[in-house]
């Protein structure tokens, strides 16, 4: 909020149109889990799941997930729908496997492959959410 300098009431900023240089990227970070010969693939704070065969699989479909839930995000108006965090349990086993490779990058050694990856996944800047938003109307239209 701006504060008036005439008579001292709080004001919202204007908005304006963004422009390129406006848009950021934003990182969410994902959950790998390997079980029973598949992986799935959680994004932390959009609660959404992808699967495969590998982790770089289930990683694909995630994107494709999380291009979804924005296009439909921007299709009924309603940005909020796009992050719903998951259960806190997996926030904690990914800051637990962070701390782990951060331990084994500063050790220069790896355990085996195990059960679990992190990966920080870029959403598509909103320059692409638009145009898949665009894309998207002009579909129905």
């Amino acid at each position: 909020m701006v504060e008036s300098e005439s008579d001292g009431v709080s004001e919202m900023p204007k908005k304006r149109e963004m422009c390129p240089e406006d848009y950021y990227e934003i990182v969410v970070n994902v959950l790998g889990h390997h079980e029973d010969e598949k992986w799935s693939a959680l994004a932390l704070e959009m609660d959404l799941r992808g699967y495969g065969n590998t982790f770089q699989e289930a990683l694909d479909d995630l994107c494709d997930l999380i291009g979804m839930q924005i296009s439909f995000a921007f299709f009924k108006g309603q940005p909020e729908m796009v992050f719903k965090p998951a259960e806190r349990k997996y926030f904690k086993t990914y800051e637990e496997i962070r701390n782990q490779r951060i331990m084994e990058m500063i050790q220069q050694q790896r355990d085996e492959e195990g059960d679990y990856e992190i990966r920080g996944l870029p959403i598509p800047p909103a320059l692409v959410a638009d145009y898949v938003k665009k894309q998207a109307y002009a579909q129905i239209t």
